[in-house]
């Protein structure tokens, strides 16, 4: 079980998967300094609605209101000023965190071609996000 703590810098950023053919978008918060994984929420849109709705879920493990490191998605500005928080646009270095994450995530699904198997539902796949969550910050001895 993630704890609430105060945080210095979360990174946070979207990556699309396919699911039956269609493709969704999986967003997700990693603490930079610990590696642990706050949250992931799949969607079938990328807006600013869907970052702000995340990231008050996300904002729920922090005691504080962290620095947020993100990409330059243009859905992030409006949704981070909205919730009162300060924001970083950064592509590599302290993001890596998450794009590892990304990474190891899709290494499991590039069996599929990065495709949920057919027959698969939004539920499901958040069902196997958990699992992979949960093992991901149990193995670095997160949770």
């Amino acid at each position: 079980m993630l704890e609430l703590r105060r945080r210095r810098l979360v990174a946070f950023d979207e990556t699309k998967l396919k699911l039956n053919g269609g493709q969704f978008y999986l967003w997700a918060a990693v603490d930079v300094d610990t590696h642990e994984v706050l949250g992931f929420k799949a969607s079938w849109h990328r807006s600013s609605l869907d970052a702000i709705l995340f990231m008050r879920e996300v904002l729920k493990l922090c005691r504080n209101k962290p620095l947020i490191l993100v990409d330059k998605g243009p859905w992030c500005p409006w949704a981070f000023t909205q919730l009162g928080l300060r924001f970083r646009h950064m592509r590599f270095g302290l993001r890596n965190s998450i794009e590892q994450w990304f990474s190891q995530l899709k290494g499991r699904t590039k069996r599929f071609y990065n495709n949920f198997p057919n027959g698969s539902s939004l539920k499901s796949v958040q069902t196997y996000l958990a699992i992979h969550t949960a093992t991901y910050n149990l193995l670095r001895g997160l949770t």
